[in-house]
């Protein structure tokens, strides 16, 4: 079925002989003895024969190969230095998931394109229940979760079980999930890993929680028993759970398994009548998956209630168990997309979820209204020198529709207070081709400028994310971008500043980017158009990066812009395009300093404009420029690099100009030393 050669140098596997088959592996551990794994693979072979049935063979070869290619995801990123796990727990689920696959992939002859969410989710679903007989108090975090500081968070309380549904959230909360029948040629490869084979097993363990005469454990068993060494499939599956089920459960097959559907519940209004209360349930998400309603008594469960056959909204009658609260989905057993609309106040409350106010982002605790609290200490430029702060913000781990953050500080050198706000809300579309979401942004900031003169800034816009929603494969990507740029300036009384022009201004801004962020082939290139009062202008921005199979590196970017209309004074420069530092009129890139002509910090360069190194005698353009940047690999991180171009000034012809220089990559677009050589200026060594 699945003949595997394995050609070594020396010895390098150890056969097992258990009392159901034999194991051979060469997975090891080098804080365990031999005797110690000896009895692990044995545990593991009869948890095995006792839940999925005789295995039909001699032996199994459990590789380290085999267990890299479908790791433990979360141990596997872990240096080996950093053990939060006991060494017997991790070598137990190594072999352990390894031999499942193997041994279904021997068993079950299934058509991998379109079948394989049933071993995925069979090796899981048993994955989790060893965990849950043998470990029930293991946590996500390990042993981390008793160190001081880390126990207080959310994540810190949560079963080593759970990491497998938020790991699936994690792409349902980006819609970029996929069906578990998709042929794995068209799946993401985080869903073919990680997100699908999760999913699958928490879909098991839904329809067997949904419907108790299936008992899944013993279905499982039998279908394993009965499809052994045959070809089967996910009809042959669905029979037998037809044949056991007394409930419908067509949910499952028609939506859960062949679609991205997702799973959404709220409460509405709850009237009490005598000894009963009506509530009405909406489905936001108006599909036939079903979900659970609790009766709460503070934490203390009351009753159980399955919410089946509800498409849009129903009122459902549930006899008054004296509830304090009513819940769906309390346990989060069910994949649902969003859980923060789940809880119904029966009391007198003004909120149906209490507040909770936690230190540092952490994973979203539906019990709660959380708001995060982030302390901030910077250097963030030279004006406020070391700057205090602190950051209330919502956003945690799994993404949120709409999230917010205040960030008010404190320069200490400058004295005065400072920070920025800013409001996203992400509108996401399912059932298009193109349109994946659309994001509104509010946004604003307090803050130095130069010395003792501060800006307002205030950004409104809207974003448009296209992308190939039938082919989520594909790393191309489409944003399109409106905004307003509204600048208020303290007026430069003092001529601190060599270049000024008015102190406040308004700018409307469209950009239309294009990239596919490839590591072989990397291309981006984007539409700019700019309107004020005293201008407007477009540009536009080429970048492309080969990777060659040597490891060297050929990057390439054009620039070119024209003014359409610029009122603004000859030798007023302010809105100009730039040929080295871009005056960043806009306020949109992160400048340690604004003003500084000498000094580190007027050495900081972003590519950005003209993308030029060296400072020319001609470092702006009022009516167009043309430029183009070219680098490649000399060695390793070390580059050489070259710029040329043409700009053209009002009553001035247009000048050719040009650079070249070494390039030191330490941290690629973050950290990098460029050293002139030569250029118009002649030799800069």
């Amino acid at each position: 079925v699945n003949s595997m050669l394995y050609l070594t140098q020396r010895p390098e596997f150890n056969t097992v002989e258990t009392d159901y088959f034999s194991i051979v592996s060469n997975i090891g551990d080098e804080n365990l003895e031999q005797t110690d794994r000896v009895i692990i693979v044995d545990k593991v072979a009869e948890f095995i024969h006792n839940n999925l049935g005789e295995y039909p063979h001699e032996r199994i070869i459990v590789s380290e190969i085999d267990y890299k290619n479908s790791p433990i995801y979360g141990l596997n990123l872990l240096p080996s230095y950093i053990r939060p796990f006991p060494d017997h727990f991790q070598y137990e689920l190594k072999i352990l998931k390894t031999t499942l696959r193997n041994y279904l992939e021997n068993v079950l002859l299934i058509n991998p394109r379109k079948d394989q969410w049933l071993v995925d989710g069979i090796q899981i679903y048993f994955l989790m229940k060893y965990v849950e007989e043998y470990y029930p108090d293991m946590k996500i975090l390990g042993t981390l979760s008793n160190i001081w500081g880390i126990k207080s968070f959310y994540a810190s309380q949560l079963g080593f079980n759970d990491q497998y549904r938020y790991l699936f959230l994690n792409m349902a909360r980006e819609f970029t999930d996929q069906p578990l029948t998709m042929q794995k040629d068209s799946l993401l490869k985080f869903n073919k890993n990680i997100a699908n084979p999760n999913k699958s097993a928490l879909g098991l363990k839904y329809l067997g929680d949904f419907d108790n005469a299936i008992g899944m454990d013993r279905t499982l068993y039998e279908f394993i028993e009965s499809q052994k060494l045959k070809p089967t499939s996910t009809q042959d599956f669905e029979n037998l759970i037809r044949k056991k089920a007394k409930k419908n459960t067509d949910w499952f097959f028609e939506d859960y398994l062949n679609t991205n559907k997702k799973i959404d519940y709220k409460i509405g209004k709850v009237n009490k009548r005598g000894d009963s209360l009506d509530v009405i349930i909406k489905n936001k998400r108006k599909n036939a998956m079903p979900s659970t309603l609790y009766q709460m008594d503070k934490n203390e469960v009351l009753s159980k209630t399955w919410l089946s056959g509800i498409i849009d909204t129903d009122t459902l009658t549930i006899a008054d168990k004296g509830a304090t609260k009513l819940v769906i989905n309390e346990d989060q057993e069910i994949l649902e997309l969003n859980n923060r609309n789940n809880t119904k106040s029966l009391t007198k409350s003004l909120l149906n979820r209490p507040f909770q106010l936690r230190l540092i982002k952490d994973i979203e605790d539906p019990r709660y209204n959380q708001l995060f609290i982030m302390p901030i200490v910077e250097y963030n430029n030279i004006y406020d020198g070391l700057v205090l702060g602190v950051k209330p913000y919502n956003k945690t781990v799994l993404r949120k529709p709409f999230t917010y953050k205040l960030a008010p500080q404190y320069g200490l050198r400058s004295k005065s207070l400072t920070g920025s706000a800013n409001v996203i809300y992400h509108q996401f579309f399912e059932n298009t081709r193109k349109l994946s979401k659309i994001q509104y942004v509010l946004s604003g900031s307090y803050s130095s400028y130069a010395e003792d003169l501060f800006v307002t800034s205030f950004k409104p816009g809207i974003i448009f994310h296209f992308r190939d929603m039938k082919n989520l494969r594909s790393n191309k990507r489409q944003k399109l971008t409106f905004r307003y740029v509204g600048i208020e300036r303290d007026e430069d009384v003092n001529g601190i500043l060599e270049s000024e022009a008015d102190p406040d201004y308004k700018v409307f801004n469209v950009r239309y980017v294009n990239f596919n962020p490839g590591l072989i082939n990397y291309s981006r290139w984007f539409a700019d158009f700019q309107l004020a009062e005293s201008f407007s202008k477009v540009s536009f921005n080429y970048e492309f990066r080969r990777l060659y199979e040597n490891n060297r590196q050929l990057n390439l970017r054009v620039f070119a812009g024209v003014f359409l209309k610029n009122k603004n004074e000859v030798d007023n420069d302010y809105f100009s395009f730039a040929l080295d530092r871009p005056t960043d009129y806009l306020f949109d890139y992160q400048y340690l300093g604004r003003s500084e002509s000498t000094g580190l910090f007027s050495q900081q360069l972003i590519v950005a404009e003209g993308g030029f190194k060296s400072k020319l005698d001609t470092p702006f353009a009022n009516q167009w420029m043309l430029t183009a940047n070219l680098s490649t690999s000399i060695w390793n991180y070390v580059h050489a690099y070259g710029d040329i171009g043409t700009l053209k000034n009002k009553d001035h012809s247009a000048k050719f100009v040009y650079d070249s220089g070494i390039r030191l990559i330490l941290v690629e677009d973050y950290f990098e030393i460029f050293f002139p050589v030569y250029s118009n200026l002649v030799w800069e060594i």
